[in-house]
């Protein structure tokens, strides 16, 4: 069964100051993984703050 990745996680993470490096290395996350989310959520303009009252499942939607 593969990983799920997290993007709500992720971009909670971010948006408390940590980096690509840092999420990767505290949460053993593909540092792929991290990279796609953090550059679609910016493509996007998906902030951390306009998704956080979601559910992960409508995040990643």
């Amino acid at each position: 069964m593969a990983n799920e990745i997290n993007a709500k996680l992720i971009l909670e993470l971010k948006a408390s100051g940590l980096s690509r490096n840092q999420i990767v290395a505290n949460r053993h996350m593909s540092k792929h993984s991290v990279s796609d989310v953090i550059n679609i959520a910016r493509e996007k303009e998906i902030t951390y703050e306009k998704v956080k009252h979601l559910s992960e499942d409508e995040v990643t939607a």
